[in-house]
């Protein structure tokens, strides 16, 4: 019965214990503590237990499924500084150990959710873009950093990465304006210019309509980074 059950759930615990902190044999405390979650899946002796001997061990993937245990009971029952500690967790084995940088991304950005200047998802997330080329998603990356940062020092160097980012790595909107406006000249000044798309090999197709009637007037396709462009006038 019913006692019987909790009797046999509290000597596997102890039976964990022992092997653990008593006899250092922890390959059989993994074992017991197995053992005892397959009788009650829930138990959080043994999820506590093993977090730290798999983590020892190196088992990633029985690790990650203890992380996904210990973070749905920190939510349920509100603990958000444990689930913070618990998916930053998850997120470096997805990182370091698993070599997986999509999963990784969706946990960091979960921490980030939870705790918007949380300077270890910030670190890995910026890596973790890096790795992938996605430098647009890591551009708002920093500008988020930016809205989150308390000192002038860190502002700057945000502002400089940023920057660098913006020049060297991304297809720049602002610099294919430029290039229609200079072509404009005059004309620049009673139009609208609208980025519509950028092409697969990365170039801008850029409308510009009149103010008042917003009536095409040209259409222009800019390459920034050889500065060219070529152009289809509407008028």
């Amino acid at each position: 019965g019913r006692e019987d059950h909790d009797t046999i759930i509290n000597l596997y615990e102890q039976i964990g214990s022992i092997w653990e902190h008593r006899l250092f044999e922890e390959e059989q405390a993994i074992h017991s503590y197995e053992k005892l979650l397959e009788i009650n899946s829930s138990n959080f002796c043994a999820i506590k237990a093993l977090s730290t001997l798999y983590e020892k061990y190196q088992s990633w993937d029985k690790l990650i499924t203890i992380y996904h245990f210990l973070i749905e009971d920190a939510t349920y029952n509100g603990k958000v500084d444990d689930e913070i500690y618990y998916l930053t967790k998850l997120g470096s084995v997805y990182q370091n150990e698993k070599h997986d940088a999509n999963n990784a991304i969706s946990v960091f950005n979960q921490v980030i959710a939870l705790e918007p200047a949380n300077h270890n998802a910030l670190q890995a997330l910026e890596e973790l873009y890096k790795t992938l080329n996605k430098s647009s998603d890591m551009a708002e990356l920093l500008q988020q950093k930016l809205l989150n940062c308390e000192t002038d020092d860190e502002r700057l160097e945000l502002d400089t990465h940023l920057g660098n980012l913006y020049n060297k790595e991304l297809n720049d909107t602002e610099k294919a304006i430029d290039i229609v406006k200079l072509d404009l000249g005059s004309m620049a000044e009673n139009a609208n210019i609208t980025v519509d798309s950028v092409t697969n090999d990365g170039k801008f197709v850029i409308s510009v309509r009149e103010k008042d009637t917003t009536q095409a007037l040209a259409f222009y396709t800019v390459n920034v980074n050889d500065k060219t462009f070529t152009k289809k006038e509407m008028y």
